[in-house]
């Protein structure tokens, strides 16, 4: 079999042959004078490809809802020895600044 000439080449046909064989792929394709990594990418990569296809379409049918979500809350807590101080969105950075330099 002339294997460079892949366009021509019917792989179901050498795919069912190598199946029914019952040897092993590289063994078969020494006897059959095909290209092992050639029909290993039939056999093997093709599938993947196809699958992988076919799964992303189907994904594409899928709808998202989106999940209640509460709301966040932005705080952080600062314990500098014995003193515990609750940063949020309304805290003034510059009076932070001043406590945490006494508190050092």
């Amino acid at each position: 079999m002339d294997t460079n000439a892949t366009n021509n080449i019917n792989w179901d046909k050498l795919k069912k042959q190598y199946k029914e064989s019952g040897i092993g792929l590289k063994r078969w394709c020494e006897l059959n004078n095909v290209s092992f990594n050639k029909m290993k990418y039939q056999m093997y990569d093709a599938k993947k490809y196809k699958t992988h296809h076919q799964s992303t379409k189907a994904a594409s049918l899928i709808k998202v809802i989106p999940a209640k979500q509460e709301p966040v809350k932005n705080t952080i807590d600062i314990n500098i020895g014995k003193a515990s101080i609750t940063v949020d969105d309304s805290t003034n950075l510059q009076l932070l600044s001043k406590v945490m330099e006494v508190l050092a």
